[in-house]
C-alpha cells in the first residue's frame, strides 16, 4: 500500500537540530510552525452524516466543544480525527468520553503524540490509506528527563496530569512500557525553556528537545502493547515510515519505527545543564 505515496502535506513541525546543547537551542529557534499547521490550531468539531469529526488542536476549549457535541451521539459512534497534538489534559478528557461512548475511531491524515491517547480510547481503530499514527514523550517520560537536568532536577511539570496519565493506560489495559520507553526511543537532547511547552512547578517555561518528533510501533508491538483492533493503512518498516513522513513533513524530520520495544536497550544520557534564555 505504501506504493501510493503521491499526497504532499507539509507540516513543518520540528527541524532536527544536532546532538548538543547548542544543536538543541538551534532546533528550538526552528520551530515555528507552517502556515498548514496554524490551520490546525483552528480546530473544527462537526457532524459528518453519522460521525463526529475533531479536525485540529486539542485544547482545553475544542475538548469542552466536543464532551458538549458528543453529548447528542449514540454508543458505538464513529469519531474522525485529524490532529497534530496539543494539551495532554484536553487529551485525556477526550479520551475519558470516547471510553464512555464506546465510540470507534477513524484517523485521516495524522494522529500524533497525545492524539494517541484518543486512539488507545477507542473500541475499534481504522487508520486511511497515507495516514500516521506516531506517539511522542509522555507527561510521565518528560518528568523523568527532567529529574536528570543539573537545572531542573527539583522541578516537576504537570504532575497531577502525570497521575491521570497513569490511570489512563491502566484502566485501558495498555502497558506502561510505551511511557517508559519514550526517552530512549526519541533520543532526548535537552531540557532548556526556548519554546513554551508547559511549565514546571515554579512557573519555568519547558522546552523538550529529541532527535526524533516521533515514534511508531509496529502492529505487532500494538498487540504487546494491548493496543488492539487496528484496521487500515500502517507502515511496515522503517523505510515505508521514512517515506510517509518525506510526504507529510518538512524535510529533515525523523521519526522512528519500533518493532519490538524489548529491543531498545536503556541508555538514556545524563543532561548537560539547560539552556536558558
Amino acid at each position: 500500500m505504501a506504493l501510493f505515496l503521491s499526497r504532499l502535506m507539509s507540516l513543518a513541525l520540528i527541524l532536527v537540530g544536532a546532538l548538543s546543547a547548542s544543536g538543541c537551542q538551534a532546533q528550538n529557534q526552528r520551530s515555528e510552525v507552517s502556515g498548514t499547521d496554524k490551520a490546525m490550531a483552528e480546530t473544527k468539531i462537526y457532524f459528518d452524516r453519522e460521525a463526529l469529526v475533531f479536525d485540529g488542536a486539542i485544547t482545553p476549549d475544542s475538548a469542552s466543544k466536543f464532551a458538549e457535541m458528543a453529548q447528542s451521539i449514540e454508543p458505538g459512534s464513529t469519531l474522525k480525527i485529524r490532529s497534530s497534538s496539543g494539551s495532554p489534559a484536553a487529551a485525556l478528557a477526550i479520551a475519558d468520553i470516547v471510553i464512555e461512548k464506546k465510540m470507534d475511531l477513524q484517523v485521516t491524515d495524522l494522529c500524533l503524540a497525545y492524539c494517541t491517547m484518543i486512539f488507545a480510547a477507542a473500541k475499534n481503530k481504522k487508520v486511511d490509506d497515507l495516514s500516521i499514527v506516531a506517539f511522542h514523550s509522555s507527561v510521565k517520560s518528560q518528568n523523568d528527563i527532567i529529574k536528570m537536568s543539573q537545572k531542573f532536577k527539583d522541578q516537576e511539570f504537570l504532575i497531577e496530569i502525570e497521575g491521570k496519565e497513569m490511570d489512563f493506560f491502566r484502566k485501558t489495559g495498555i502497558s506502561i512500557g510505551i511511557l517508559n520507553k519514550a526517552d530512549d526511543l526519541l533520543q532526548v537532547v535537552c531540557v532548556g525553556n526556548k519554546t513554551d511547552r508547559g511549565r514546571l512547578s515554579d512557573g519555568t517555561k519547558l522546552a523538550y528537545g529529541a532527535h526524533y518528533i516521533g515514534w511508531v510501533p509496529s502492529l505487532y508491538q500494538m498487540r504487546a502493547l494491548g493496543i488492539k483492533n487496528i484496521t487500515g493503512y500502517w507502515p511496515e518498516s522503517p523505510d515505508e515510515l521514512d517515506m510517509l513522513v518525506k510526504k507529510h513533513f518538512a524535510p529533515g524530520v525523523k521519526m522512528r519505527f519500533v518493532r519490538d520495544l524489548s529491543l531498545i536497550p536503556d541508555k538514556t544520557p545524563e543532561l548537560p545543564p539547560c539552556i536558558t534564555q
